[in-house]
């Protein structure tokens, strides 16, 4: 829609152990994002879809601590008000969703899958505590996150509809 938005960019790689650190770095993201009066990420479909395929093929090509469904992907990159991205890191490419205009590679950006799998998804606990801290809006569907991963994900179908 030509918005502004946030884009916070890691760089790989990450360690896997900073999980906390990293999911609580978007959310200062978004802190300063409101504080400065810029729009939250609003993702294409074909983004959306870009992340669960690259973050899927990171785990073939990398490791993760822990990988969440896809279901679980689309929902953080749907719902959360920052972009997260990142520099190339593997010479592994997408092969699906590739040469989208606001995505300015088709490798696998390691640094990204990091911060979303193991950072927002596996962290969202301790991010929502903070969130309740700060008293910031917006961030209620790490509840349903936070229940999808209590249950094994098997309930995401039917909170998908709950949130974005």
């Amino acid at each position: 829609d030509g918005s502004q938005y946030i884009r916070i960019f890691y760089s790989g790689p990450i360690r896997s152990a900073g999980g906390t650190a990293q999911a609580l770095s978007v959310l200062v993201g978004d802190y300063v994002r409101r504080g400065i009066g810029i729009d939250r990420y609003k993702p294409r479909e074909e983004e959306v879809e870009r992340y669960v395929e690259e973050i899927l093929l990171y785990k073939r090509v990398a490791s993760l601590q822990y990988t969440p469904s896809e279901d679980e992907i689309r929902m953080i990159v749907r719902n959360c008000p920052v972009c997260i991205d990142g520099d190339p890191t593997e010479e592994a490419e997408v092969e699906g969703h590739r040469d989208l205009e606001r995505i300015g590679t088709n490798r696998v950006r390691g640094g990204m899958c990091l911060v979303l799998a193991e950072g927002l998804a596996l962290k969202a606990p301790k991010v929502k505590k903070h969130v309740n801290k700060l008293k910031m809006d917006g961030w209620d569907w790490l509840e349903i996150l936070i229940g999808g991963a209590k249950s094994g994900g098997s309930d995401e179908d039917d909170n998908k509809n709950k949130i974005k």
